[in-house]
């Protein structure tokens, strides 16, 4: 599960244009964002910074929350 979608919609970007910013197509991001695709751990930081930059402050984690785990 990830937070992308509802960040990238507070940033009031489009997929075309995050896509765009972070070197991408939009039908990536749509996958990204539906969890059909993981993206590497160098597009997770860039996707980090490009929302940092238009106005989220948000970290890692807070895109991509750790998992808990089950006993």
């Amino acid at each position: 599960m990830n937070n992308i979608k509802s960040l990238r919609e507070k940033c009031g970007l489009t997929q075309e244009e995050l896509g765009a910013l972070i070197g991408t197509s939009q039908g990536a991001v749509g996958h990204y964002e539906a969890n059909r695709r993981t993206p590497s751990l160098v597009m997770c930081r860039n996707l980090v910074a490009v929302l940092n930059s238009h106005g989220c402050e948000c970290t890692l984690d807070d895109v991509f929350p750790p998992q808990k785990k089950t006993a």
